[in-house]
């Protein structure tokens, strides 16, 4: 028989390998997204080739920033907001500031959809008409 003590140590050692193992792919894709926008990140992309208007470069950008969002709802349940009872010092030392800087991708992030969603003030307006129709 396992004593609770043994099954606390078990339960644990599984929370950890799953945040740990969770955590390894979340940054294997992202380094991946990573490489692949970084030309487009580390060139200087003039406003005449617009790119609001270039779907694969858009694509990118995003599939990159999403990489980020990912790890941040991964992580953030572990915040010092949702612990109660006993917290780790050491731990929240650390984690609490990567948690600040990653956080900090969020008005990056909404820069860029706002930027990409604009609506070209030079390109005719496209208007569609829909109707809902009751049945009653």
């Amino acid at each position: 028989m396992i004593s609770n003590s043994e099954n606390d140590e078990i339960r644990e050692k599984s929370i950890v390998d799953y945040y740990k193992t969770s955590l390894m792919q979340l940054t294997d894709n992202l380094s991946d997204k990573y490489n692949e926008a970084a030309p487009l990140l580390n060139e200087n992309y003039s406003n005449e080739k617009g790119l609001k208007n270039d779907d694969k470069s858009i694509s990118l950008i995003k599939n990159f920033l999403d990489a980020i969002k990912e790890i941040e709802k991964f992580i953030k349940p572990l915040s010092e907001t949702n612990i109660t009872g006993e917290k780790n010092d050491l731990f929240y030392s650390q984690f609490t500031p990567l948690l600040d800087n990653i956080s900090r991708i969020d008005i990056l992030y909404d820069k860029v959809r706002n930027y990409v969603t604009q609506k070209n003030r030079f390109q005719p307006i496209k208007s569609s008409l829909t109707l809902a129709i009751h049945s009653y």
